[in-house]
């Protein structure tokens, strides 16, 4: 089980930072880093884990969040963003995917993404986690499986719980 100090910060402190936070939001690398160091942060207070000095054995960011029985800031963003694919699918498929695909076509030397691409690397990497076990298409077809995601909407967010829960023992062994 997490901490007890951790349920409270991620209650308290994450859920401040995270508040009003759009998984579709245009991060640059800076912001990024900065989100995941606060989140770090608060996640090495609550396990009483410090940075290490001297000679001191190093702490990795993998013990600390395998205590906490949590993930990483990018990782817990990206189970985000698929559970609201598919609210975003049911609300406006076309003209969602039609605004970002003009976005992302005037746009293409932009430092940022769009949240199609980040969409369909976080569908590919999610299908790299499940594929073995599950029946879910291969997004390389995207029709395919958008069309699948669609139909199977329980499915697809007992997939994304699966694979988040599954990391997370993983992270925990690691500790």
């Amino acid at each position: 089980l997490p901490r007890p100090q951790w349920l409270l910060a991620q209650s308290l402190s994450i859920s401040r930072l995270a508040f009003n936070m759009h998984t579709d939001a245009f991060h640059t690398g800076g912001d990024t880093a900065a989100l995941e160091g606060a989140y770090y942060s608060v996640a090495a207070r609550a396990t009483g884990l410090r940075v290490p000095k001297g000679n001191q054995p190093h702490t990795t960011k993998s013990q600390i969040y395998g205590q906490c029985m949590t993930l990483d800031w990018a990782t817990n963003l990206r189970f985000t963003r698929l559970l609201y694919m598919l609210r975003a699918m049911r609300a406006a498929p076309d003209l969602l995917f039609a605004l970002c695909e003009m976005a992302h076509s005037t746009h293409p030397t932009a430092r940022m993404r769009c949240w199609i691409d980040l969409i369909q690397d976080d569908v590919q990497w999610l299908y790299a986690q499940v594929s073995d076990y599950s029946k879910m298409p291969d997004p390389a077809d995207w029709e395919t499986a958008t069309e699948w995601i669609l139909a199977k909407p329980k499915r697809w967010r007992s997939l994304i719980k699966y694979a988040k829960h599954r990391m997370t023992l993983r992270n925990a062994a690691v500790e």
